[in-house]
């Protein structure tokens, strides 16, 4: 409801978003609102400028996944 206050209180107003996850969907998206893009920054540059620090991504042991194909190779599909 926010957004579509703003949107409509000044249809001549310039829009500009800052966004680090821009919305991409079926029904709209971000540039549909705010036009293209006037400047991109991707993150591996951000890493290299020292502005964001690498992600390190660990694994959670789990036999879920493991559980699941068992239980999906079980299922026998009826023609």
């Amino acid at each position: 409801m926010f957004l579509k206050n703003l949107i409509s209180s000044d249809s001549n107003a310039v829009k500009i978003a800052l966004t680090g996850t821009p919305i991409i969907s079926k029904e709209y998206n971000t540039k549909d609102i705010f036009g293209d893009y006037i400047h991109t920054y991707f993150y591996n540059a951000s890493i290299a400028d020292g502005y964001t620090r690498r992600l390190i991504r660990e694994d959670i042991g789990s036999n879920y996944k493991i559980r699941l194909q068992e239980a999906l190779n079980s299922i026998r599909i009826k023609s």
